[in-house]
């Protein structure tokens, strides 16, 4: 899990929830929507998964079989940066 908490656990609920790995977008809708109703907040909460699990996600679909076109528009990056995330180890 990473730095946050509480971002990692929408995102395990919404994925049991939609029985897929949520969108950005939804992830980002329901933790603010959490932390509302929660009366927590914070400063910042990013829109964008980080660049490594962006990275991570890419190489698994380019993996799968997903050519760079493909892979980029599915994760809305150009595919310069599918083509990086394929170089890429680990």
């Amino acid at each position: 899990m990473g730095a946050d908490l509480v971002a990692d656990l929408v995102r395990v609920q919404l994925a049991a929830a939609l029985g897929r790995e949520p969108t950005a977008d939804e992830q980002l809708r329901a933790e603010v929507a959490l932390r509302l109703h929660a009366g927590g907040a914070r400063l910042h909460i990013a829109k964008r998964p980080a660049k490594l699990e962006r990275y991570r996600r890419l190489r698994a679909d380019l993996d799968a079989g997903l050519t760079y076109r493909d892979a980029a528009r599915k994760h809305g990056v150009s595919e310069r940066t599918a083509k990086r995330a394929g170089k890429t180890s680990g």
